[in-house]
């Protein structure tokens, strides 16, 4: 309803803004709200606080980034935006591996790398065979990037394009969009147990000399 009533203001063609509504708009925003509902039913057990706290932050993020609100890039320390986020990745602790190297930040809006790990580790999740999800930040010193590796036990990751690969499709294509508004990028391989390995490469953050 917001849309048309902006379209019709402007005098756009209302019809096209509702195709775009449904056809992008609406599948990316039931992906999100299905993460937050995921993560809430599985803490609802324990943590059930903690998990709808969550849940409902992650609703305000994508209104803020499917919004018209512009956001500004700040540097990011990735290991601890790791720390935060363990207790809400909707792995089973006994299951879940971090390793966590220390690296330099990256730069752009966490809101963006949360999405992008939480879609990764819920697929983890999804896929593992019941043992093994491993979340590991590596970096060498004087590298360009560093990469944050999501891997599991499970039979691999389905690539296909969203229409044709399920929801799951959708969660990969939502990594792929933020991975590329942090200037980084995906790179899909085969994890040492076996299952899938998706890793971000991101750009670290550019030095300010004038500030040594």
């Amino acid at each position: 309803h917001v849309l048309c009533d902006a379209g019709e203001r402007l005098g756009e063609d209302v019809s096209a803004l509702d195709l775009v509504t449904r056809n992008r708009l609406v599948p990316r925003l039931l992906h999100d709200l299905a993460n937050a509902l995921t993560i809430a039913r599985m803490g609802a057990a324990g943590d059930g606080a903690t998990a709808l706290d969550h849940a409902v932050a992650v609703v305000h993020e994508v209104r803020s980034l499917y919004g018209n609100l512009a956001t500004r890039p700040v540097p990011i320390d990735v290991p601890e935006v790791i720390r935060r986020m363990q207790r809400t990745l909707a792995v089973e602790p006994a299951r879940l591996l971090v390793e966590l190297a220390p690296a330099p930040p990256v730069m752009g809006e966490p809101e963006r790398l949360e999405r992008a790990l939480l879609n990764l580790a819920l697929n983890a999740g999804e896929a593992s065979m019941g043992d093994t999800v491993r979340i590991a930040v590596r970096y060498g010193a004087g590298d360009a990037a560093l990469r944050l590796a999501v891997e599991d036990d499970g039979h691999g990751l389905d690539t296909l394009p969203p229409e044709r690969s399920g929801p799951r499709g959708h969660g990969f294509a939502a990594v792929m969009r933020q991975a590329a508004l942090l200037g980084g990028q995906v790179q899909v391989g085969r994890s040492p147990f076996g299952g899938a390995s998706v890793t971000l490469i991101l750009p670290v953050a550019a030095v300010d000399s004038a500030a040594v």
